[in-house]
């Protein structure tokens, strides 16, 4: 791994709020996770983004992936076969996007854990009729690439976060 002291890594482009990529030639980029949020440090200069602002981000991804999904979905050929999957996943894709903005709105802990568990399984079932319909060589063959790349990387966030909701939900109980 490229880079300078304490594990900061030399890198081309980085994610930004909602996941837009913005290039940041020879950027320095560490992230630490701290109390009140996440503190990033790019070329040097460190900014908190708070866990509103990590929320947001997420939503404004989670609303282009939906948009997106439609957009694939309308790429989908007229078959009564290829007609299920697209109905089926463009109910999985919006899903990711609705569940998590209403698990945002969770009345307590538990009720936030478990809207993010449904946003998870959307996650998982959007990555398998994309899967299913990249096999079949269905849709814009330049769009379900990236979807289904997106969708992991969505999955692999809604399970940690999953993981931690849960972990923070059984230690407040102990309490």
């Amino acid at each position: 791994m490229a880079g300078g002291p304490e594990g900061l890594q030399d890198c081309s482009t980085c994610r930004g709020a909602g996941g837009v990529e913005r290039d940041l030639p020879s950027a320095r980029r560490i992230e630490n996770r701290c109390n009140r949020g996440l503190r990033v440090w790019v070329r040097g200069v460190q900014r908190e983004i708070t866990v509103d602002e990590t929320a947001e981000a997420l939503k404004a991804r989670t609303k282009q992936f939906a948009m997106k999904v439609l957009d694939f979905v309308d790429t989908l050929p007229r078959t009564s076969s290829a007609a299920s999957v697209s109905h089926q996943l463009a109910r999985a894709g919006l899903g990711v996007a609705g569940n998590y903005r209403s698990a945002c709105r969770g009345r307590s802990h538990a009720e936030f854990t478990a809207r993010l568990g449904i946003v998870l399984e959307e996650a998982d079932e959007t990555e398998l009729w994309l899967d299913i319909a990249h096999r079949r060589n269905w849709g814009s063959p330049e769009l379900c690439p990236c979807l289904l790349d997106e969708s992991r990387q969505l999955r692999a966030i809604f399970s940690r976060a999953c993981v931690t909701a849960r972990s923070r939900e059984r230690s407040a109980g102990r309490r």
